[in-house]
């Protein structure tokens, strides 16, 4: 095992239970707000692919899709929700996170030594790029939470894990 391997191992399973969560979900189920306020899963999945198109860059990579077409999905944005008219769809959020998935599983991989022990800037931290991607695993694996209890509310009450 290397270190780019069990990096793209955690990443891939985090994409299987992505597939599962969203399996059966429409696009209303997917912009259902808990106590309609909180973040529903149309921005959680645009959010998560903008985090990894942020990954790819770091890695040297660029993307199939551009982080201007994601813009909607940043931090501090308005929330999004039913009445939203400036998204995308569920399924062409799972569409690109098929192709970028794909390309970034690849870049990992293919990733040398050196560049995952670079050392990068993250605000006012510096840290190995190793370390910044597993940040961003912890961030996918908290998101990934967030989806049970979107689908619970979205009617869709079965155990996953």
């Amino acid at each position: 095992m290397t270190l780019q391997s069990d990096l793209a191992e955690d990443f891939e399973r985090n994409t299987r239970l992505l597939a599962r969560h969203l399996d059966g979900l429409s696009h209303a189920d997917a912009l259902i707000r808990p106590n309609g306020t909180g973040n529903c899963i149309n921005y959680i999945l645009g959010h998560m692919l903008l985090c990894r198109l942020e990954m790819l860059e770091m890695l040297g990579q660029p993307a199939t899709v551009s982080g201007e077409t994601l813009a909607r999905y940043g931090n501090d944005v308005e929330p999004v929700g039913p009445d939203s008219t400036d998204i995308h769809s569920l399924e062409q959020l799972k569409e690109w996170w098929g192709s970028v998935d794909e390309q970034f599983s690849a870049a990992i991989q293919n990733a040398s030594d050196e560049t995952m022990l670079g050392i990068i800037n993250t605000g006012r931290r510096e840290m190995p790029l190793h370390r910044r991607l597993h940040f961003y695993f912890f961030h996918e694996a908290f998101h990934l939470g967030q989806f049970e209890i979107l689908r619970h509310l979205a009617g869709k009450t079965e155990s996953l894990i």
